[in-house]
Order: C-alpha cells, then structure tokens, then sequence
C-alpha cells in the first residue's frame, strides 16, 4: 500500500512540474484568424480548426454578436500554438450565439487578458 501512495505521489509532482514548467507562447491567435467561413446568411456554422475557432473571436471582437447563430465544434481545437483572447469579453462586444462543443475538446489555452 505505501508503495502505491509513493508511486501516486511522485507521479502527480511529476505532472505538476510538466505542467509548470510549460512555456506560454508569445505570439497572438488574432494574427492568426480564420473568418473566411463566415458569411451574413447562414444561422450555423462549423468549426474545426484553431484557426477558425480564432476567427469567431475576431469576428466577435469586431462587433458581430452571433445572436440566433448557432456555432459547432466539429473537431478538437488545440490552442497552445499562440496565446488567446477570450470570444465576448466585455459588454460592448458579447458572443450571443449558441456554441455545441459536441463533446470535442478544446486544449492547450493561453489566455492573452
């Protein structure tokens, strides 16, 4: 039984470490962003790239709230490659719309305040 708790234990200071000793990126997803999948027409759209997932948060922070649009994940987004700006994060600029992650996992974020 002691041995199991230490074989926890040094494995969870392992994780720890790994997980400090990340690296936050230095460059911005908004240099980044993909918006060539939006148009002014259709009420939902589908996500599957970093790069588009990007885009909705640039498209966001320029004014388009996405109310009555409904946004899908249709992939796992890995965020870690640049640093993000979070979609909708003041009152002048909110994300209205409906976002399905449908069980895909969004990974990795950096968050860029």
């Amino acid at each position: 039984m002691m041995k199991k708790i230490t074989l926890l234990l040094t494995a969870m200071v392992f994780a720890f470490t790994n997980l400090m000793a990340q690296t936050p990126p230095t460059t911005s997803w908004n240099d980044f962003a993909e918006t060539q999948w939006y148009n002014t027409t259709a009420v939902s759209f589908n996500i599957t790239t970093a790069e588009d997932f990007a885009g909705l948060a640039t498209l966001v922070a320029a004014g388009n709230s996405f109310s009555g649009i409904k946004i899908n994940l249709q992939a796992n987004i890995d965020l870690g490659a640049h640093l993000w700006t979070p979609i909708g994060i003041n009152a002048n600029n909110p994300f209205s719309g409906e976002l399905d992650g449908n069980n895909y996992i969004i990974s990795n974020l950096f968050v860029n305040l």
